[in-house]
């Protein structure tokens, strides 16, 4: 596949698969290959505006008169992303290996590994993110934010940085603007550094016909083994959590606004369903798994840390049952999240919200 842009790039990405089988019962396959995503018109050619969170300021009035206004310590904001007409394409390194083995007519087993490894990775930064780059602040000799009355100092865009004061008149020699000064927040479309990824996916399958009816358990379980990135450029070093100034957020909750473009990733997740078909019912049981997300350990005090205690992460089971009626038509029961298991209390909004469910289902289709 070959791509060509009018910005005057063009990208070729190859890519070859093969599989191997030794034996009836025996696959191997593998691949390697490349891919290719370039900026969007709206990243190299337009700018957008719209309203964002931020601390609390104050406006000047025509008398010179300071008037502050927002609520709890908030206001919202205009932050605006302009365009980055010198963004570079951004690439990936793709690798797997797997196989398949069956053990018997009934039993096989197989597993994946996966590695994606991300380079010059495209990203918008957020609101929350520019605001709190040290790229935006006043710093001094040893890399430290300065502080005017309590309140962190922004550089001017004219100066380099990323905030448009509500009033010129306010900002110091050398750009600095103070929080109650805060007119427009300005960010652009960048280029990050790399992200390594690794992944192990296994799967097996079993059916078993018995006395009452055909049984089959199909478990897959996916397992995190790397998710690498350096340091972005502006943050404030975090020596548990970034080693070396490389991160890690397998497992981690590393917070909003540290990394752009990096996900908290739990180190495993999986399916565990076990299925039940006799005559024209059938009945379903999945149990579910998703680890917790938790504060790196080494980022944590010395007392902390002794009080530290890993989440468990969060056990879903679904059960339902369906009954088919006849060729076109069928009834089913399903409940969802059977034991209203919640959330774990770190990062809960990436897992499952909901507690107990029902639904009855009735489903007829048309004959043609």
């Amino acid at each position: 596949r070959n791509e060509s842009y009018d910005l005057g790039f063009s990208e070729l990405s190859p890519k070859i698969a093969g599989i191997w089988t030794p034996t009836d019962r025996l696959s191997v396959r593998g691949s390697w290959g490349t891919s290719f995503k370039g900026p969007s018109i709206s990243q190299t050619a337009a700018a957008t505006i719209f309203q964002g969170g931020g601390p609390t300021r104050v406006t000047i009035d025509v008398n010179g008169t300071p008037t502050q206004f927002g609520s709890m310590g908030m206001f919202f904001a205009a932050f605006e992303t302009r365009p980055n007409p010198l963004l570079q394409p951004q690439t990936s390194d793709n690798l797997s290996f797997g196989f398949d083995f069956r053990f018997t007519d009934s039993i096989d087993a197989g597993a994946s590994w996966v590695s994606i490894d991300f380079n010059e990775r495209i990203v918008a930064n957020t609101a929350n993110v520019v605001s709190s780059s040290l790229n935006c602040l006043v710093l001094d000799a040893n890399n430290l934010p300065i502080e005017a009355g309590g309140d962190l100092q922004w550089l001017s865009v004219d100066f380099g940085g990323c905030i448009e004061p509500l009033d010129p008149a306010f900002v110091g020699p050398n750009g600095e603007i103070l929080e109650d000064n805060i007119g427009m927040i300005i960010t652009s479309p960048v280029n990050l550094d790399y992200l390594n990824t690794e992944f192990l996916d296994v799967h097996a399958s079993m059916v078993w016909d018995t006395g009452i009816g055909q049984v089959s358990f199909t478990p897959s379980v996916t397992y995190v083994l790397d998710y690498e990135f350096p340091l972005p450029d502006g943050s404030t070093p975090r020596a548990g959590l970034c080693p070396d100034d490389l991160c890690s957020s397998v497992g981690r909750f590393i917070g909003m606004g540290f990394a752009n473009g990096i996900n908290n990733m739990p180190r495993w997740q999986g399916n565990f369903p076990v299925s039940l078909r006799t005559g024209n019912h059938t009945i379903r049981l999945n149990t579910g798994y998703r680890d917790s997300l938790n504060e790196d350990i080494n980022d944590l005090t010395a007392t902390e840390a002794a009080l530290f205690v890993h989440e468990e992460g969060q056990w879903i089971v679904d059960l339902s049952w369906n009954w088919q009626l006849s060729a076109n038509m069928n009834l089913g029961l399903q409940t969802r999240n059977l034991f209203a298991t919640e959330p774990p209390e770190t990062s809960s909004n990436r897992f499952s919200q909901r507690l107990r469910e029902y639904a009855l289902t009735f489903r007829y289709t048309l004959a043609r």
